[in-house]
């Protein structure tokens, strides 16, 4: 029973086209870049968070002691959250770039749309003018929806990373 089973499951393999390691690059690149930049934004928007923390909890007007130790574990916790999708884009943007997993390429996706939300946010952002990084917002938006839209059509046609399903010939 396990030859015939075997041998209907590995019946077929992906054959990579033209556009799949340029697509595998480019994803990949692009969720290192955003996994980078998380990281280095999470820490840098600490001292922020923390604050905010503060002053969130002294609004609730709790002891002293109480204070620090909640705006301390709020904001810790908000870093480590931070800290760990930041990870978790960096560790899809190695896979995307190592392997060419049909999971990788639709979390790959998921990611990808998720990000190209930035879009709205950044032209609500340049209506209220908030210059720089509501356009740094609106560009990343671009690059993330034109990528999901390019995989999203090549997965649809073709397959997950562009490549062709082809029989495997004994």
């Amino acid at each position: 029973m396990a030859g015939p089973l075997k041998r209907r499951l590995s019946a077929y393999t992906w054959q990579p086209t033209s556009r799949t390691l340029l697509m595998q690059a480019l994803a990949g690149a692009f969720l290192l870049l955003a996994g980078a930049y998380q990281v280095v934004a999470t820490l840098f928007a600490w001292p922020a968070v923390k604050e905010a923390a503060l002053h969130a909890i002294q609004l609730q007007r709790l002891p002293a002691a109480q204070e620090q130790q909640a705006a301390a574990l709020a904001a810790d916790f908000g870093v480590a959250i931070g800290l760990l999708a930041g990870a978790v884009l960096l560790l899809l943007g190695v896979l995307s770039l190592a392997r060419r997993w049909a999971w990788i390429f639709y979390a790959d996706l998921v990611v990808l749309a998720i990000s190209a939300a930035a879009v709205v946010t950044g032209i609500v952002g340049l209506v209220r003018g908030e210059g720089i990084a509501a356009l740094f917002q609106l560009l990343v938006g671009a690059v993330a929806a034109a990528l999901f839209i390019w995989m999203l059509s090549a997965g649809i046609d073709v397959g997950p990373w562009a490549c062709r399903k082809a029989a495997v010939r004994p």
